[in-house]
């Protein structure tokens, strides 16, 4: 499940802050190891 609210928020049909919160922890790992960089929870802003 996390690589698919990855995928929805890679082609921008999602937001970090639409996952559940079972899932966000991971989705934001995968967004931050993709090489782009520069991802920054919501939550530790």
């Amino acid at each position: 499940m996390a690589k698919l609210y990855y995928n929805l928020i890679k082609a921008g049909s999602w937001t970090i802050e639409k996952v559940p919160g079972l899932w966000k922890s991971q989705v934001e790992q995968l967004l931050a190891a993709d090489g782009e960089g520069g991802f920054k929870s919501m939550e530790t802003v």
